[in-house]
């Protein structure tokens, strides 16, 4: 099951997310494991992204394994969950005018990027898993197209 909640309230294609997430979940061999997608205000991810990541600043995502969920869905019988991830519309918007893409794109390789986190890769402990990591966003991405 994938759980999707807008609490940033902007306008997304959650049809078309869900979708996506399913399909990277299910090509990564996920495809059983409950997800939770919230979707905040720069506040609140500068918020998380402090007390997690001890960075006082927004950002784009946060990945939360099922054990560390921050919004409280592990109270709640999130039992067989791969993890939450926390997504910052703001700050994917702000990235895709400069990085001048669209904003949807951006959000789809913020998307696939949080799950494949959660999925056990990790672009932050050397560079060889960064490029692992990389190479597997791009690959996922361009069977998305």
């Amino acid at each position: 099951m994938i759980e999707l909640n807008n609490l940033a309230k902007v306008e997304l294609d959650e049809k078309k997310l869900l979708a996506l997430s399913q399909k990277v979940l299910a090509d990564e061999g996920g495809d059983k494991k409950d997800l939770s997608i919230v979707f905040v205000g720069s506040q609140r991810i500068q918020q998380l992204n402090k007390k997690y990541r001890q960075k006082d600043q927004p950002t784009d995502v946060l990945s939360f394994a099922e054990k560390d969920l921050p919004l409280g869905l592990n109270q709640i019988g999130f039992s067989s969950g791969l993890g939450e991830l926390v997504i910052c519309p703001v700050v994917v918007r702000k990235n895709a005018r400069e990085a001048k893409i669209a904003f949807e794109t951006e959000l789809v390789h913020v998307l696939v990027h949080g799950i494949l986190h959660l999925l056990g890769y990790d672009h932050e402990k050397s560079e060889s898993k960064a490029r692992k990591m990389r190479a597997r966003e791009k690959t996922i991405l361009e069977r998305l197209r």
